[in-house]
């Protein structure tokens, strides 16, 4: 069995639980025990999948030092300026246009998906996590691993589309729990395309540091205008005396 075969056999799973998982723990079983377990092991997978890999395809992809430390913070600045910019027309987007409008039109929808997986108490320190540690996860996973491995066994071209296709399809999932099913394919697409940046500039720097900071600033983001349909566009129930 080839080096190529292998990884293929190896990216095939990789490409495909992160969505077969969400639909589990974010649709059919949210808000229920085994939704949590489920969750757990999808996270778990995206932890321990490439490392397994790895053992399986010694030098798939990308070789040289272990770490660089001027390379990592050469590609800091890309990244802050690439989060900004995403973050903040994001923000704009939702404060002055039509967009914006639809979004807080689904904001009981998306208070009670945050009701429902249980974060609704905790909101803030699950948007810190997610956005610090769960970014890092992602790109490690998604970027290093997965588009990585593509890059290495199709061309650019393939490897961008394979890789982003994938990436986007777990989000279609968890969209599809807030806005309908042409929004939730809008924002899934536009969250493809935020990886294929991602990818270009992980392919350009080799390093995850300035993606990672991207990544963070742009879930900051996220969660803000999240916080706002959460917390300001819905109304708090009245306690009854």
């Amino acid at each position: 069995m080839n080096l190529n075969f292998r990884l293929w056999l190896c990216l095939l799973p990789a490409m495909t639980v992160p969505m077969a998982g969400s639909l589990f723990y974010f649709v059919i079983l949210a808000g229920r025990p085994l939704g949590n377990t489920v969750f757990l092991f999808t996270k778990l997978f995206l932890i321990f999948w490439p490392l397994a890999a790895i053992a399986l395809t010694t030098g798939f992809h990308r070789t040289g030092p272990a770490f660089n430390r001027q390379k990592h913070f050469r590609a800091l600045p890309l990244g802050a300026l690439s989060g900004l910019l995403i973050a903040g027309a994001m923000i704009l987007l939702y404060r002055f246009t039509p967009l914006g409008d639809y979004v807080r039109f689904h904001a009981v929808e998306v208070r009670a998906k945050v009701e429902e997986i249980g974060i609704l108490d905790r909101y803030i320190l699950f948007a810190i996590f997610v956005s610090m540690v769960h970014s890092f996860l992602e790109e490690y996973y998604w970027r290093w691993f997965v588009f990585g491995s593509l890059d290495r066994l199709v061309s650019p071209l393939a490897a961008y589309f394979l890789a982003n296709l994938a990436f986007a399809a777990h989000h279609y999932v968890i969209l599809s729990g807030y806005f309908s099913f042409w929004g939730a394919f809008f924002f899934g697409t536009c969250v493809g395309l935020g990886g294929a940046l991602w990818c270009r500039m992980y392919r350009t720097q080799d390093s995850l540091a300035g993606i990672w900071l991207s990544h963070t600033l742009v879930d900051l983001a996220i969660f803000a205008i999240g916080y706002d349909l959460v917390f300001r566009q819905v109304p708090l129930p009245i306690a009854q005396g």
